[in-house]
Formats: structure tokens, C-alpha cells, sequence
């Protein structure tokens, strides 16, 4: 009778409470982004703060993928395996939140309220997306997008210019990032493609 209480394992531990802790690290991401450090985005802080995410959600879909498909069997990493998906997912949640605070304070016309809906209905179908962060075909163009969406107020920073070539080459360093991203996971393990 006890044993219903306690979990068996980490993945059931997860699988138990998946519901609530999605939500609760989603609002407390967003709110302490958003209300303590991410105040404008030529701060070195935001920018850390997003370089982080994205180097955690990249981090987390190569050892993913390690573990799904056996090339990583250490007992540690059998262990940590139900909980990559919930950091990948803390990690995009946390990027979506924080373009949609910084771009929707920029935005001027209607192609830009275009985007900042897109990073709305990212940021919440985030929640949904939490099982289907195994696969190689929903990390990729999510970190694409991510990649790209902090790039886009990243460069016009360092290099003070603003304007159409700024966006071109944000999207396609974003590209070649995503590009270079597939070619490692695919020398590392053939079995990973991307149709």
C-alpha cells in the first residue's frame, strides 16, 4: 500500500508529476527573466542568459540522443535520461519567454506582431511539446528557431547596424549553426537523419 506513494524510478518520478512541474517551471522561468534579468538586450547579462539556454538545450539534445539510441549506457546517464526532456524543455521555455518580452516591447508593425505571436504560440505549445523533445525532428527546428531569434538582436548589438542584412545574416548563421548541429549528431551517430 505504501509503495503507490513512492516512485520506482526517476522516469516514473517524472511521469508522475510531469503535469505540475511543467507549469510551475515554466511561470517561475518566465517571471524571474522576465522581472529580474532580462531588463534590455544590450545587457551582457541577457545575453549570457540566452547563451546558456541555448548551449543547455544543445547540450541536452546530443545527449539525448546518445542515450536513445544506446551509444551512451553509463548508469548515470540511464538515471538522468527522464529528466533531459524537462531541462531541454526549461531551456526553450525560458528562450520563447524571453524573446516574446524583448521583442514584444520593440514591435511596430504588423509583420513584427506576426513574429512575437509565433514566439507566443511557441512559448505555450512549449508545454505539449515536452514528450516529443526525444526527437530529432521537433529539437531541430525549435533550436533553429531559437538560435535565429536570439540572433537577430545579438548582432545589431555587437556590431551596431541594424536593418534587412542584419536579419539575412542572422538567419543564415542560424542556418549554419542548425547545419553544423545536424552534421555532429549525424558523425557521431549514423543512425540520426533529418528528412
Amino acid at each position: 500500500m505504501i509503495r503507490r506513494y513512492f516512485p520506482k524510478s526517476a522516469q516514473e518520478l517524472v511521469h508522475w508529476y510531469e503535469r505540475y512541474i511543467s507549469p510551475i517551471s515554466l511561470v517561475a522561468g518566465f517571471l524571474s527573466d522576465n522581472l529580474i534579468l532580462l531588463k534590455r538586450v544590450d545587457l551582457w547579462t541577457t545575453d549570457a542568459l540566452f547563451l546558456f539556454y541555448i548551449c543547455l538545450s544543445s547540450f541536452g539534445i546530443i545527449l539525448i540522443n546518445f542515450i536513445e539510441f544506446g551509444h551512451l549506457r553509463h548508469r548515470w546517464a540511464i538515471a538522468i535520461a527522464p529528466f533531459i526532456p524537462i531541462a531541454i524543455q526549461f531551456a526553450f521555455g525560458g528562450l520563447f519567454s524571453g524573446f516574446l518580452s524583448l521583442y514584444s516591447r520593440s514591435v511596430g508593425d504588423i509583420a513584427s506582431w506576426i513574429f512575437v505571436g509565433l514566439v507566443a504560440v511557441l512559448l505555450l505549445g512549449n508545454e505539449r511539446l515536452s514528450r516529443f523533445y526525444v526527437r530529432v525532428y521537433v529539437q531541430l527546428p525549435i533550436l533553429f528557431t531559437t538560435v535565429f531569434a536570439f540572433l537577430i538582436f545579438f548582432l545589431p548589438v555587437v556590431f551596431h547596424v541594424i536593418g534587412k542584412g542584419m536579419f539575412i545574416v542572422s538567419g543564415l548563421l542560424a542556418l549554419i549553426y542548425t547545419s553544423v548541429f545536424i552534421w555532429i549528431l549525424a558523425r557521431l551517430d549514423p543512425e540520426v537523419r533529418v528528412n
